[in-house]
């Protein structure tokens, strides 16, 4: 009598079923094997990145050739939710005397016609969500709101509140705007320029527009197709994923390797979390000299879509020193510009300086912060005295 099969081979089985199978994913191509220049830079989703082209699109005046049409575009949009007579005046208004800032008042995109007495604003949020302004109670959306309204006190004013998922916005005052809107209103516009569009114009636009709808809203095409491969080859996919290195881990290592080979900065092995990685520089060191270095570090905080690097210290273990080293401490730390403040009100760490980029898998970033660290608190100048000694 056969045995039944143990669930390792079944699991076996599973993955040569599907490897035999790796035709299936060809399908996929389309969205993994054509260039895009968002994927290349790693700027997918970096807010900024999106509001500057944005920005760019928007604005009429601008050399992309698309004139007026995606403003016009994004205004009929927009004119659905506004009275009837704002609606007429802001469509048959001259749209070229319309002039667009980025991150006027830290607002991502102010479009503003004197001729038309308007003003738009466009708060850009795409791997983010809202927040307080500063260390207010008041929101963001607020804020941003009452700047305008006392700078442009007698203009007509939109506020514009762009996600991914047309998330409500905090302020009812600001009109919900999602990606996917905006990337129906840009196709169109697309499809009916393309042929006067320069072909390095028409490429941004295309890679753009592509960008978007796999990275931002996903495709509705590709997650069809994903979800059939996966009813396909559920126990294989399902085995690869619980297995594989996950992102975390990925970044982890990947930081750990850059800050061991970097001269003045070592690298700490207390911590065993691949979510945070400690290290001092010479600077650092030199500066908090009398303290057990357990008690001051650097350190990135990683996460899948973040990293963050930050200056942290143990409050009462540094009291508990000599005036002259707090002294040294103090015009360290006023280079960070210290926040005199624990990062939780019962807590003794104090967390002087924080750093975040979204892009997680940006080498340069991670060198940059280091050397940037570095060139703040001395380590620098340390480090080459030494060499000239």
């Amino acid at each position: 009598m056969r045995q039944q099969k143990t669930e390792n081979e079944k699991d076996k089985e599973a993955l040569l079923k599907f490897m035999q199978d790796a035709e299936c994913l060809d399908v996929l191509s389309k969205w993994t094997n054509d260039f895009n220049i968002f994927d290349v830079l790693k700027i997918s989703r970096t807010e900024i990145r999106h509001s500057n082209l944005l920005s760019w699109l928007i604005d009429p005046n601008e050399n992309h050739g698309l004139g007026d049409s995606f403003l016009y575009g994004i205004i009929a949009l927009l004119s659905k939710e506004l009275d009837q007579k704002t609606a007429l005046h802001l469509l048959s208004s001259d749209l070229y005397s319309y002039i667009v800032f980025r991150e006027w008042n830290h607002i991502d995109i102010l479009l503003i016609s004197n001729q038309n007495r308007v003003v738009l604003a466009i708060e850009n949020k795409v791997g983010a969500h809202e927040h307080n302004s500063g260390n207010s109670e008041e929101s963001q959306l607020v804020t941003y709101k009452n700047k305008i309204s006392s700078q442009y006190y007698d203009y007509k004013k939109i506020y514009i509140y762009l996600t991914p998922d047309g998330e409500e916005p905090s302020d009812n005052d600001w009109i919900t705007l999602n990606y996917s809107d905006v990337v129906n209103v840009l196709e169109k516009v697309y499809s009916s320029k393309a042929n006067q569009l320069g072909s390095d114009v028409s490429l941004l636009i295309k890679n753009y527009i592509d960008n978007i709808k796999k990275n931002i809203t996903m495709d509705q095409e590709l997650i069809n197709l994903c979800n059939s491969i996966y009813n396909k080859h559920r126990r294989a996919l399902d085995l690869i994923f619980e297995n594989r290195d996950d992102v975390v881990s990925q970044i982890s290592n990947n930081c750990k390797s850059i800050i061991e080979q970097i001269p003045g900065v070592t690298f700490d092995n207390s911590s065993k979390s691949k979510k945070y990685l400690k290290f001092r520089t010479t600077g650092l060191n030199d500066a908090f000299q009398g303290i057990d270095p357990k008690y001051y570090y650097y350190q990135f905080e990683i996460d899948e879509k973040h990293i963050t690097v930050m200056l942290e210290y143990h409050k009462e273990k540094a009291e508990q020193l000599d005036d002259e080293i707090c002294e040294t401490m103090m015009e360290f730390r006023k280079k960070f510009k210290f926040r005199a403040e624990p990062t939780k009100p019962d807590w003794v760490w104090y967390r002087v300086w924080t750093h975040k980029t979204d892009n997680v898998y940006d080498e340069n970033w991670i060198k940059e912060r280091i050397k940037k660290i570095m060139d703040i608190d001395g380590s620098s100048s340390l480090n080459n005295k030494k060499e000239t000694e």
